[in-house]
Formats: C-alpha cells, sequence, structure tokens
C-alpha cells in the first residue's frame, strides 16, 4: 500500500511537470483535458506570441484563454492549466504503471 501512495504521487508530480508543462510546451493541445476544471462553461482557447530578443534568438510564449458565451476573455494561469492537466494526466500514468505491473507480475509468477 505504502508503495501504491508513492508511486501515485511521483506520477503525479511527472504529469505536472514532465507530461503538461514538458510535453505541453511542444503540444498544447494535450493541456485541454483541463477544460473541465478551469474553463466549464466557456471555450479554452491558446495564443501564441513570438519575440526576436536579438538576432537569432526566438522565443515563443504561450497564454491561455477561457471564452465564455458573451464572448469575454479571460486569462487563464500557467499554473492553473498545468496543474489540473497535470493531475488528470498523472493518474492515467499510474493507471498504466499500474497494469503494466499486473500483466508483468503475472507473467513472472507463472
Amino acid at each position: 500500500m505504502k508503495v501504491a501512495i508513492i508511486g501515485l504521487i511521483f506520477c503525479v508530480f511527472m504529469g505536472i511537470t514532465a507530461i503538461s508543462m514538458g510535453f505541453g510546451a511542444f503540444f498544447p493541445s494535450i493541456n485541454l483535458v483541463s477544460k473541465p476544471f478551469v474553463c466549464p462553461g466557456g471555450s479554452m482557447d491558446s495564443d501564441a506570441q513570438m519575440f526576436r530578443p536579438y538576432p537569432g534568438k526566438n522565443v515563443l510564449t504561450r497564454t491561455w484563454y477561457c471564452t465564455d458565451a458573451t464572448g469575454t476573455k479571460t486569462q487563464l494561469g500557467l499554473f492553473q492549466v498545468s496543474f489540473f492537466a497535470g493531475v488528470i494526466h498523472g493518474l492515467i500514468l499510474f493507471v498504466f504503471i499500474f497494469l503494466l505491473r499486473l500483466v508483468f507480475g503475472r507473467r513472472r509468477s507463472a
């Protein structure tokens, strides 16, 4: 039981940092799973801005917005989006690892 709790905490941490923040930087659409929690009544959109602070250096920033039924855009914080998406991704990762342990644990004992 203790190993499962530590594994769950690890998976949620990895979901937030590696999956939501890390992979979410390259594939922003994976963070849309947080929509029911951060933008329950509207649509969740992202806006990308490209800056060139000096020649040869490009910086891309992404801002998340929640647009409600009236068309009002509200900026969402990165932590909000990453936290809820990361917890969901972490739980999926935990279930995946748990299932792998079940399958490969039975093969070893047989």
